[in-house]
C-alpha cells in the first residue's frame, strides 16, 4: 500500500466495530477516460519524525503505525502505558511526538503522558479516546497534553493534529 502512495483511513467504535477505507492513487488515464479529476493527496513529510505510537487495540495501533509511515514519519509502536514508559525513558530525546489511547489496561495513557512529562517537559503529546467528555479534556490538559483527538478519526485529521502539534 505504502508502495503504491496509497493510505488506509480507519473510523472505530467502542463495541461498534471498526471501519477501513484504503485509498491508492487514481491511474490518470483511466480517470480522463472516466472524464473525472484525479484527488489529490498530500505529500508525505520530508521530515523523518519520530512518534512513539500507544494503544492496546493492534487493529488500530497497525493502521496508525502504516498511516504515519506512509505520511513519512518514523514509528514505535507499543500496546500499554508500560512499555511506551519504558521506551519513552530509554528513547525521549529522538521521539518528536507521543501518540497515547487514553484508556488502556494497567498503566494508562494519563499516567504514561504524567511520567513522561517528568522525564523530559517538553514532549509533545496527543491523546486520543473513543469517550467524548469534559473530564478527559481537563485530565488530559492537567496531564500536559497538548491536544486530544476523538475516535473515530481519519487519517487526514491525525496527520493534520502533528503537524499542528509539533510546529
Amino acid at each position: 500500500l505504502k508502495g503504491h502512495g496509497g493510505f488506509i483511513e480507519v473510523d472505530s467504535q467502542l463495541g461498534h466495530g471498526a471501519e477501513f477505507r484504503v485509498y491508492l492513487p487514481a491511474d490518470e488515464e483511466v480517470v480522463a477516460e472516466l472524464g473525472g479529476a484525479p484527488v489529490l493527496l498530500k505529500a508525505p513529510t520530508k521530515k523523518r519524525n519520530l512518534v512513539l505510537a500507544v494503544d492496546d487495540e493492534p487493529t488500530l495501533l497497525e493502521v496508525t503505525r502504516v498511516t504515519l509511515e506512509t505520511a513519512g514519519y518514523r514509528v514505535m509502536a507499543v500496546s500499554n502505558g508500560q512499555e511506551a514508559l519504558s521506551y519513552y525513558r530509554q528513547n525521549y530525546h529522538d521521539i518528536k511526538l507521543v501518540l497515547t489511547d487514553l484508556a488502556m489496561p494497567g498503566l494508562d495513557g494519563l499516567a504514561a503522558s504524567i511520567a513522561m512529562r517528568n522525564i523530559n517537559p517538553d514532549v509533545k503529546i496527543i491523546a486520543t479516546s473513543g469517550l467524548r467528555s469534559q473530564s478527559n479534556v481537563e485530565d488530559a490538559t492537567r496531564a500536559g497534553v497538548q491536544a486530544v483527538l476523538w475516535k473515530p478519526y481519519s487519517a487526514e485529521d491525525l496527520l493534520d493534529k502533528i503537524a499542528e502539534v509539533i510546529k
